[in-house]
């Protein structure tokens, strides 16, 4: 048989075992919902730079400087996501990543509630494999992200009903077990941060940590038991 016959039919499957979950905006594999990394798990980041985008250019030249927005915002999650991660996951080791490299990869769709997450994955069983002497026995490619500002009303403490402005990520991400070769966990979600009186890069650095949470919902990779 041949092995892009093979393929299809994984695909179909995973498709149909989905099927009775489409209404949440995740899935994680039934192998890795109690499973916890070793004590020496790195995760290596990849982002994908062409699915950047941002909304709000003048928030993030005021705090982040001149220059195209899409660079400057990936420029921003390179530098300070990792750290920003770290203190949420239990990896030993996180670092962005780039190029990302396969041996042998394919287009793969990927259901969920409202949208498909269309990546390209290494075949099952295999490896992602990276530029240099680089190895990780975890990989979280985060393939598509949207910066934004968004007002949205809150209920004071006297019952007063108030508008406040967040900053927030829209993403898509997939956590990829690079031991095994295979899926982990995938999804899409919101992060965001509260702005009190005026944006800071404060506001960026925790929105990116509420990021680096939600990419662990549903698993044990997160400090926390369980993290949403």
């Amino acid at each position: 048989m041949k092995f892009s016959n093979i393929l299809n039919g994984f695909v179909l499957l995973l498709a149909i075992a989905l099927s009775g979950c489409a209404s949440s905006t995740f899935k994680v594999m039934p192998e890795y919902r109690n499973q916890m990394p070793g004590s020496k798990a790195s995760l290596a980041v990849v982002l994908n730079t062409d699915g950047v985008e941002v909304d709000n250019e003048s928030s993030i030249r005021e705090d982040w400087g001149e220059g195209d927005p899409r660079l400057v915002f990936a420029d921003l999650v390179d530098n300070h996501f990792p750290m920003e991660m770290k203190k949420y996951a239990v990896f030993a080791t996180v670092e962005m990543v780039t190029p990302l490299l396969s041996d042998s990869a394919d287009w793969i769709n990927l259901p969920l509630k409202d949208r498909v997450l269309r990546l390209k994955l290494p075949r099952e069983e295999s490896r992602f494999r990276f530029a240099g002497e680089g190895s990780y026995s975890h990989v979280l490619m985060i393939h598509k992200i949207r910066t934004f500002e968004f007002y949205g009303k809150t209920t004071g403490t006297g019952g007063e009903n108030t508008a406040r402005r967040y900053l927030k990520f829209d993403f898509e991400y997939l956590l990829w077990d690079n031991v095994d070769g295979k899926i982990i966990a995938y999804g899409y979600a919101e992060a965001e941060d509260p702005v009190f009186f005026r944006m800071s890069r404060d506001t960026w650095l925790n929105a990116l940590g509420d990021m680096g949470q939600k990419t662990l919902r549903g698993t044990l990779y997160g400090r926390r038991k369980n993290v949403y």
